[in-house]
């Protein structure tokens, strides 16, 4: 095992230079307070910073970022100049070119991305979330029917933004 030499970066998150590594896989820089898997890939201008995770096969490249309390998990992409911020989680096969649309509060957490949404661990077009039924969403995370109505409320206008964006 290679022992790393710890450097200072400033990740531009108004926390100025905080201690980091380059991550072995791909030489992106990673703040000591953050977390990546081994097996996770961190492109050389991407970045993770704060106390975001990136595990799994996850990819972070081009000039991504990762920060806050942010995750990026399973075989998920995140490229591009995206950033996934805050309480933000990007998982499974998603794939992420720009910042995301991250909607919180209640019982779930929707993000969105220029073509697909992702609700738990459910990943699908928006054309499957503007039919999808209430039992549909229950199933697929517990607690979703409640918010069925703010859910495609909030679906609608995602896709609406991306239009104009």
């Amino acid at each position: 095992m290679t022992k790393l030499k710890t450097i200072k970066h400033d990740f531009k998150d108004g926390n100025g230079e905080v201690d980091a590594l380059v991550h072995e896989n791909g030489g992106g820089i990673v703040a000591l307070t953050a977390s990546v898997e081994a097996s996770a890939y961190i492109g050389t201008n991407a970045g993770v910073s704060g106390d975001a995770l990136v595990s799994g096969d996850a990819l972070v490249s081009g000039d991504a970022r990762v920060s806050g309390n942010a995750g990026v998990s399973g075989n998920a992409w995140v490229s591009g100049d995206a950033r996934v911020s805050g309480d933000a989680r990007v998982s499974g096969d998603f794939k992420v070119k720009k910042t995301p649309v991250v909607v919180t509060g209640g019982e779930c957490v929707l993000t969105a991305s220029e073509t697909h949404v992702q609700i738990g661990g459910k990943v699908a077009p928006f054309s499957w979330w503007k039919t999808a039924t209430k039992k549909q969403l229950e199933e697929l995370e517990p607690g979703a029917s409640k918010h069925f109505k703010a859910i495609k409320a909030a679906i609608k206008m995602i896709e609406e933004i991306q239009k104009v964006a």
